[in-house]
C-alpha cells in the first residue's frame, strides 16, 4: 500500500509512523510554512508527487484546507482520499462559534463559518476516515453518512520514552507538597474548561483534609484567564495557595515527573494525548469514562473511571493512591507497560496502513 500524506501541522508527529514502514509512504508537509500561500504549495507539489509516485490513497491530516488541498486531488488523479481526525471537530467548530459570537468577534465568526462551509464540502466528499475511537467513529458516521467499514479506529501515538520517569528535569512549578496531583489540558475549549472547573471542586475537599498535598493545573488558551478568576474564587486562602495555574507549560515533561497523580476532566475530547504522557510517565491517571478515556484506562488496573458529578468521585481515589503508594506505583507500572504495547510509532505504523487498505478496498 503506497500512501501519500498530506498535513499542515505536527509534521514530526505525523511523519514518525511512516517512517517505521521502509519507504511505503511519503507525506508532504507545509508546517514550516505561513499564510495562504503554503497550501497552493501543497497542491503543486502534491500534484507532481502524485504523477511521480502514483499512490494508491492520499492521507489528509484533519480537514480544514489540508483536506480540501487533497481532495481536489484526489479528483484530478482519480485517488481515494482519507481523512484522518483526533477529535470532535463539528462539535469543537460549534463552540468556536457561539464563544465568537458571545464576544462579538463576527469578522472571525463570517471567516470560521466559511471554514466550516468548506470542511462540509470535504468531509462528504471523503472516501474514508481514520479516527482515534470508537465514540468518534459513531460520530463521524453520523455526520458524514460514510459507511461504517470505512472509518477505521487507529489511536495515535506518542513519544514514550520523553516522559520516562527518573530524568530529574527542573519543573516550571514545584509546589512545597508531599504529594502533588496534576492536571494538563487545553483551555482553548469550553468543554475542556469545565473539565479543569469540575477538578478544582472536587480537589479542593482532598487539599482541606490533605495540608500537604497542592494541585497544579497547567495549559493554556482562551479560557486561561476565566480559570485563574475561578480559582481566586476559592474562599480559604490556605487551600487557594495550593492550587497553581502556570498556563501553558513548554517543558511540561518536569510537571510529570514532580507529581504523583494525574487528574483530567473532559468533556469534548477524542483520544487524549495527555492521559498518554502521564502513563508514560508512570502516573496513575484519573478520568471521566467518556471520549477515548475508556479505551485508554483500564478501571483499577491503568488507572480510575469516575463521575465526576458525583461527590468524593476524584477525591477518594486519590485518597486511597496516597494511602498505599504500593497501589500507586502498581497502577504507573501497568500504565508504562500499556502505552508502549498500544501508542508508539511502531505500534500503529502497520494497524494504520492496514486501515488505509481496508478503506481503499472498499472504495
Amino acid at each position: 500500500m503506497n500512501v501519500l500524506g498530506f498535513t499542515a501541522h505536527r509534521a514530526e508527529k505525523f511523519r514518525q509512523p511512516f517512517e517505521t514502514l521502509g519507504g511505503s509512504c511519503d507525506y508532504i508537509s507545509v508546517a514550516d510554512r505561513n499564510g495562504f500561500d503554503r497550501y497552493r504549495t501543497m497542491l503543486v507539489t502534491g500534484a507532481r508527487t502524485i504523477r511521480r509516485e502514483r499512490p494508491d490513497v492520499l492521507l489528509a491530516n484533519g480537514a480544514d484546507l489540508v483536506g480540501f488541498v487533497a481532495i481536489l486531488l484526489g479528483i484530478v488523479f482519480d485517488t481515494p482520499v482519507v481523512i484522518r481526525h483526533g477529535g470532535d471537530l463539528w462539535r469543537q467548530r460549534t463552540e468556536k462559534r457561539r464563544e465568537q459570537l458571545r464576544r462579538r468577534e463576527y469578522v472571525g465568526y463570517l471567516s470560521f463559518h466559511g471554514l466550516a462551509v468548506l470542511n462540509a464540502v470535504t468531509y462528504r466528499l471523503a472516501d474514508g476516515y481514520i479516527v482515534v475511537s470508537e465514540e468518534l467513529r459513531e460520530i463521524t458516521h453520523e455526520k458524514t453518512s460514510c459507511p461504517r467499514s470505512r472509518i477505521k479506529v487507529v489511536p495515535p501515538h506518542i513519544e514514550v520514552d520523553r516522559f520516562e520517569p527518573g530524568e530529574q528535569r527542573t519543573a516550571a512549578c514545584t509546589p512545597d507538597a508531599e504529594n502533588v496531583v496534576l492536571t494538563v489540558t487545553n483551555l482553548r475549549y469550553q468543554g475542556k474548561f469545565r473539565g479543569a472547573r469540575d477538578c478544582i471542586d472536587e480537589i479542593t475537599g482532598l487539599l482541606r483534609e490533605n495540608p500537604d498535598t497542592a494541585y497544579i493545573i497547567a495549559g493554556g488558551g482562551l479560557y486561561y484567564d476565566d480559570l485563574v478568576r475561578y480559582v481566586e474564587a476559592v474562599s480559604s486562602p490556605s487551600i487557594r495557595d495550593r492550587i497553581h495555574t502556570p498556563g501553558h507549560v513548554a517543558d511540561i515533561e518536569a510537571l510529570y515527573e514532580i507529581a504523583d497523580a494525574f487528574v483530567y476532566v473532559s468533556y469534548i475530547d477524542g483520544y487524549p494525548n495527555v492521559v498518554l504522557e502521564a502513563q508514560a510517565a508512570g502516573l496513575p491517571v484519573i478520568s471521566n469514562p467518556a471520549h477515548g478515556m475508556p479505551m485508554q484506562i483500564d478501571h483499577g488496573e491503568t488507572g480510575f473511571l469516575v463521575d465526576p458529578s458525583t461527590e468524593g468521585s476524584i477525591r477518594e481515589p486519590l485518597e486511597r493512591l496516597f494511602e498505599r503508594p504500593d497501589v500507586s506505583r502498581r497502577i504507573g507500572t501497568r500504565s508504562i507497560e500499556r502505552v508502549r504495547r498500544e501508542n508508539t510509532a511502531d505500534a500503529i505504523a502497520t494497524e494504520l496502513v492496514d486501515a488505509i487498505g481496508e478503506i481503499h478496498a472498499r472504495v
